[in-house]
């Protein structure tokens, strides 16, 4: 495990990280800009235990998502994935308390808040989906966990592209 440097940002990425990054068609370049923007901003999740961070940054038509975790040494990669499906984030509305143990393990950095499931509105090749999403309810902030943006996310971006 080497330290690879990008856009100033040490990133320390494990033999069967980099394996599957390769599969899935993501460079090592790819994610420093993702973790730069996530610290210089501050806005990333913070998992409640564990303390791994989870950031997104949207690169032309690529939303790349990385789960990292800072090092003295730099950022150590745990995951990462991407989607071209486009999330629009907006506040929520006022909404009733959700009941206990429907909150996701991970809390908005910039609000503090645990995330809760809600309607989240995403558009892919001109067309409007909703899907029940964790998000922040202060911010809107949505999570598009790594299972749904490989599966199900991957497999509706080919059949709208028809293929």
């Amino acid at each position: 495990m080497s330290p690879e440097s990008n856009r100033s940002v040490a990133l320390i990425i494990p033999p069967q990280v980099q394996q599957v990054l390769n599969e899935r068609g993501i460079r090592p370049e790819d994610l420093g800009p993702v973790i730069a923007a996530a610290q210089a901003g501050g806005r990333y999740l913070r998992q409640r235990h564990g303390g791994r961070l989870l950031a997104h940054r949207k690169a032309g038509e690529v939303t790349y998502w990385v789960e990292y975790s800072p090092t003295p040494e730099g950022y150590r990669i745990h995951t990462a994935y991407s989607h071209r499906m486009e999330v629009l984030e907006e506040a929520p509305a006022a909404q009733d308390p959700q009941p206990a143990g429907l909150e996701a393990d991970w809390l908005c950095q910039p609000c503090g808040r645990a995330l809760t499931l809600g309607k989240v509105n995403v558009s892919y090749l001109h067309n409007l989906l909703s899907a029940d999403l964790h998000r922040c309810p202060s911010c809107g902030q949505a999570f598009i966990p790594e299972d749904l943006a490989v599966g199900k996310m991957a497999e509706i971006e080919m059949l709208l592209e028809g293929k």
